[in-house]
């Protein structure tokens, strides 16, 4: 998966996405993401949300019950 486009995008619950997303943005993850992440823009991980992936982005956030594995970078404007 990947996307060029600015605006939200949102993986639910029921989703698993394996690969690479790359652009502007932000991305809610309520599902299952494994493989490369890099945004200019706020990766929010939902409850029950499953981030398995090199994640670099502006801002990251974790809510409560939210599960993160891999390498992450955050908080430049350059991503």
């Amino acid at each position: 998966m990947s996307t060029e486009s600015r605006g939200d995008s949102y993986i639910a619950a029921d989703l698993r996405v394996e690969g690479k997303v790359e652009g502007r943005g932000n991305l809610r993850v309520a599902g299952q993401v494994k493989g490369h992440i890099a945004l200019r823009g706020e990766i929010t991980v939902e409850r029950g949300g499953l981030v398995d992936a090199e994640v670099r982005a502006s801002t990251l956030t974790l809510s409560r019950g939210a599960r993160m594995r891999g390498r992450v970078d955050f908080g430049g404007e350059e991503v």
